[in-house]
């Protein structure tokens, strides 16, 4: 049995080596072969664990501005922190001082090579010789079919992006726009404090009563009182705060437009290979088009989500 496992590990690693994969490269030139199976990435001070699954990219900037490419066409700039990665040495993190590049290949993962060998299953072309005319028929529409509604579960997920966009971006823009305000104003008043703490300008001052409360305060001291730098910072921590919860609110629905094209794709092969296997099996299991047609629509509803193209 352990024998049994250790084969099947063996050509788990084999597999995620010679078909395509995740590289690491590191410095000299050399390369690590596997997959990545998260990415801890920090932005604005905020430290996030992105699942592979949500990466479509990662680009190391020499300046050390890192970019985060993920899925919906998202993409935050900050700072890589690490990755965990998966090879034929095992799974281990690596560090970001340690990569010079990190090339993700969308069809590295698991999950994608058992899509692609359905996809396979599906478009691979039958001996006709012993089919019926009635068979090859069935075949070919249904074949047409698979194709038509594989699109369309493409165009489902592009249009929910978009959607998730319109409804987010003008937030996200409102969210950035005011912290970046905050942080200008708060660099300026800390250099205005700095300024004034070594000039040693003074000022008389009084009290509300009209009686001198004391003699003199200085240009420091006044701007203290009165420049309200401490409440900009408290307002750019809640901005900051504001930022984090629509993000995870976006990652969210991001995620779940995701999960659910995910689900319609493999509805969609399902009934396509179930469709498939009864033609060949003969003329008295072949399903009529509109048959079909109805199955193929019915994979596209997926948790009540509206499936009408806009």
């Amino acid at each position: 049995m352990r024998t049994h496992a250790a084969c099947g590990c063996l050509a788990f690693l084999l597999l995620a080596c010679s078909a395509s994969a995740d590289v690491l490269k590191l410095p000299r030139g050399v390369e690590l072969h596997g997959t990545v199976r998260d990415a801890t990435f920090l932005s604005k001070g905020v430290q996030t664990k992105f699942p592979r699954d949500e990466v479509s990219g990662l680009s190391l900037g020499k300046d050390g501005k890192d970019v985060i490419e993920l899925l919906g066409e998202f993409s935050v700039e900050g700072k890589l922190v690490s990755v965990t990665f998966q090879s034929a040495d095992g799974l281990k993190p690596v560090a970001r001082k340690d990569l010079t590049a990190v090339t993700i290949e969308d069809k590295s993962t698991f999950k994608a090579r058992k899509q692609e060998k359905s996809e396979d299953e599906m478009e691979a072309e039958e001996d006709e010789s012993d089919l019926t005319p009635e068979q090859r028929d069935a075949l070919a529409k249904n074949l047409t079919l698979y194709r038509t509604y594989i699109t369309k579960v493409a165009e489902l997920k592009k249009t929910e992006h978009e959607e998730l966009k319109s409804k987010y971006m003008g937030q996200v823009k409102r969210v950035v726009d005011e912290a970046l305000r905050l942080d200008r104003q708060i660099v300026q008043k800390r250099r205005r404090r700095e300024q004034a703490s070594r000039s040693g300008s003074s000022y008389r001052t009084t009290n509300s009563s009209g009686n001198r409360d004391r003699d003199y305060e200085s240009e420091y001291e006044r701007l203290c009182r009165t420049d309200g730098l401490e409440k900009d910072e408290r307002a750019l921590v809640e901005a900051r705060k504001k930022g984090a919860k629509l993000k995870k609110t976006i990652h969210d629905k991001e995620r779940e437009i995701r999960d659910r094209a995910e689900k319609r794709e493999a509805r969609v092969r399902f009934v396509g290979l179930k469709f498939k296997k009864a033609i060949l099996e003969g003329n008295d299991n072949i399903p009529a088009e509109d048959k079909m047609t109805e199955k193929y629509e019915a994979a596209l509803k997926v948790d009540g989500a509206n499936t009408k193209k806009k």
